[in-house]
This record gives C-alpha cells, sequence and structure tokens, in this order.
C-alpha cells in the first residue's frame, strides 16, 4: 500500500508592491501544479507580502470571501489539488496573520496564528480557535505558520489529532538565532522543523519568503522533511525565488511510528505522568 502526493515548495522572493507578491504566488502555483503538485504551498502573508506594517496591512486585508481566497480556489480547481497560502484577513475590525488551505470546492480551513511574532504583535490580533486538521479523501493535513514552529506543542498537537502531513506558510528572517545555530548550515528554523518531523513523525514542509524585506533579510530555506527528520527537497538558497517538489507516501507515517517491535513513539508516551491539554481535553 501507498499513499503518494507531490508537494510543491514556493519560495517567493518579497516585493513591496502586493500586486507583485500577489500575482506571483499564483503563477508559481501555476507552476506547482503543472509540475503534477496535489498539494501546493505558499508563504506567510503571501497576500499582501509579509510585513508588518499596519498602513499596508490595513490597507490590504482581505476577507475570506475576498479576491485572493477566490483566485487561489480557482488555481486549485484548475490544478486539481489543494493551496494552502498565508493572506492578512480582515473580520470586523481585526486583522488576522491567516493561512488557509482551499481546493476547487471553495474554503477547506482558516488558522490564524496563534503565536505573533516581533512587530506582528502591534498589527495582528493572536489566533484563539486551534489548531486545525483537516481530513480530505488524500490524507488528513495540519496547518500553522512560522514562529508557531518555536512552541514544540503546536506539532505534537497536530500530530496527536491525526495530522499525516504539516504544512507551514513562513517568512523566516535572520537575527532571531545567535552562535552556532545562527553560523549553522542550516538556520535554526530548518532544523527545528526537521526534529519535530522526527518527534512526531509526520511529514512537515514550510515555504518561506527570500530576498531582502522590509527592514529584514529573508531566509528562504523553504524545506520538506519527512517522518524520520530527513529533508525531502530544500532547503533553498536565502535568494532563490523558485518551485520545488517533494514527493512523499503518507504510508510512511505509520511506519515511523513503529521504529521497531518495541520502540513505538506515539504508544510509549506515558499519559499517566503527563498529558497535553487542548481545548479541554487530554491528548
Amino acid at each position: 500500500m501507498s499513499r503518494p502526493l507531490t508537494i510543491a515548495l514556493c519560495q517567493l522572493r518579497w516585493s513591496p508592491d502586493p500586486a507583485r507578491n500577489s500575482d506571483q504566488g499564483l503563477a508559481m502555483a501555476a507552476e506547482g501544479f503543472a509540475g503534477g503538485a496535489n498539494v501546493v504551498v505558499l508563504p506567510e502573508l503571501a497576500v499582501p507580502g509579509y510585513t508588518a506594517d499596519p498602513v499596508v496591512l490595513a490597507e490590504s486585508a482581505q476577507t475570506l470571501n475576498g479576491p485572493a481566497v477566490k483566485a487561489w480556489q480557482h488555481a486549485a480547481a484548475a490544478g486539481g489539488g489543494y493551496i494552502v497560502g498565508g493572506l492578512c484577513e480582515r473580520d470586523g475590525s481585526q486583522l488576522y496573520d491567516s493561512a488557509v488551505m482551499v481546493s476547487g470546492d471553495g474554503l477547506l480551513a482558516c488558522y490564524r496564528k496563534a503565536h505573533l511574532f516581533d512587530g506582528e504583535k502591534n498589527v495582528f490580533a493572536p489566533g484563539d480557535a486551534g489548531f486545525p486538521v483537516v481530513r480530505t479523501p488524500d490524507g488528513a493535513f495540519g496547518i500553522c505558520i512560522c514562529y508557531d514552529l518555536r512552541f514544540v506543542e503546536v506539532l505534537r498537537i497536530l500530530a496527536l489529532q491525526g495530522a499525516e502531513l504539516v504544512l507551514v506558510p513562513s517568512a523566516w528572517v535572520s537575527g532571531f538565532d545567535r552562535g552556532a545555530l545562527a553560523a549553522a548550515a542550516r538556520p535554526g528554523q530548518v532544523a527545528g522543523l526537521l526534529v519535530q518531523a522526527n518527534l512526531n513523525q509526520v511529514f512537515a514542509v514550510a515555504a518561506s519568503f527570500a530576498g531582502p524585506g522590509p527592514g529584514v533579510e529573508f531566509l528562504g530555506s523553504s524545506v520538506a522533511a519527512d517522518p524520520y527528520g530527513d529533508a525531502l527537497a530544500g532547503p533553498l538558497p536565502a535568494d532563490a525565488e523558485r518551485v520545488i517538489f517533494a514527493y512523499i507516501d503518507l504510508d510512511r507515517v505509520a511506519e515511523a511510528g513503529q521504529r521497531s517491535p518495541l520502540v513505538t513513539p506515539r504508544k510509549d508516551r506515558r499519559r499517566d505522568l503527563y498529558s497535553v491539554t487542548y481545548l479541554g481535553h487530554q491528548l
């Protein structure tokens, strides 16, 4: 048995022009589907382009039935797959750093970033609706955003809810880590994703912005990890604007959870000593 999927990671070079970011994201999504992708992943705030500028975000914010989500739905319908991408969502007077998952049938999920990073705290309301797992005929997909990966409970909660593939729109920037992590060949963000994919026995993929940004340097480094913590695609260079493909088999998730007859990481959890409480339920 196998359940193959092809994932397209779309790493965009940041532009101060929201229209360029939106159009380029759609073009790269089309390239991904043309290359055989079942799932296309775009960066965090792909619309309008990552920023914490309150003026830009207020002018560019969209509702979930706005042009960005509709355009992604049409692209997903044409490609016969799914798109996961980040946008600045407006809900009444609040702005959210959100990620949506769409198919040709419409909006499947919206996740609002729970852990806001740096200047995001001055603009966005923190998400409070939990961490979604979308169950589809192709598999169970979890969603989180960028800085959420620094909180190890997030991937663990998604995995314990049954996620097989975690999709992470990102805008990784330099200057966060110091010392050995900063000097490493792979940024700390990549190292963290690979380790957590292994520890939680899930596939995990992140698509980031690249190049100079609004007062920051994006790290690029878009990457896909398998449930053993090995990189299947990427990490991409910091300045590359490129679509890369990861070829996965979701049946490897169950395989990774049974490392040997006596090594079964999920079953070996000592829930008599500890548990994860999530939205009032113990996992």
